[in-house]
């Protein structure tokens, strides 16, 4: 069974995906087993925690928060941009009507290199697909199993269009810590519209990244 939130009930849901219109992806709307819904519900728990740190530091500029919000979202002195607290607001709207799928692992998912943690549909509104790698993260740290419920929510942002970003130039996206910060030390508008960076910046600031 998918993993409901926050008011959503399981019945909703499943009239929800009866009535959905069959895409590439549909194959791949696969029910979580018991064990991937507990992991995928304390996940999302973990990431609702997360953001709304993130949300309670968003700067002044001259706080522990301003500095790592200069880290990830660049700009002079950590300067604040509105954009970045709506889509953090953002993702916790999205967090509380989400559906979670579990693909079979021996599908490949369409486009979707088989590494893949998680990912959502380009044109997707409130569901999230959690590949078997995403239950081999940590709870906490770094690219966190919570960590990647928030880079993915934030591809679901109706504020700005949050995106994986290609910092080296090789036509690629290009993700993890260094990818992050150089983007933020370089490009701060491209900083604050990657996925990579909403989630380190939540990130370090619970576990000191």
């Amino acid at each position: 069974m998918r993993v409901g939130w926050s008011g959503v009930s399981a019945l909703v849901l499943s009239l929800w995906a009866g009535g959905a219109v069959a895409d590439d992806y549909d194959e791949y709307r696969v029910a979580c087993t018991a064990a991937e819904e507990t992991a995928a519900q304390a996940a999302v728990a973990r990431a609702r925690d997360l953001v709304g740190a993130a949300l309670d530091a968003l700067p002044p500029v001259n706080s522990e928060g301003g500095a790592r919000f200069q880290r990830w979202f660049g700009g002079a002195d950590g300067e604040y941009d509105a954009v970045v607290r709506d889509v953090y607001a953002g993702i916790l709207v999205s967090l509380s009507f989400s559906s979670i799928w579990c693909p079979n692992t021996s599908l490949p998912a369409p486009d979707i290199d088989p590494g893949t943690w998680a990912f959502v549909p380009g044109d997707a509104v409130d569901e999230m697909f959690l590949m078997a790698p995403f239950f081999g993260l940590g709870t906490s740290g770094a690219d966190s199993r919570a960590g990647v419920i928030i880079h993915e929510a934030s591809h679901l942002s109706v504020v700005a269009d949050v995106v994986d970003s290609d910092v080296t130039g090789d036509n690629e996206a290009d993700y993890g810590i260094e990818n992050a910060e150089q983007l933020a030390r370089v490009d701060a508008d491209r900083a604050r519209s990657t996925a990579d960076n909403y989630q380190y910046f939540a990130e370090d600031l619970a576990s000191g990244i």
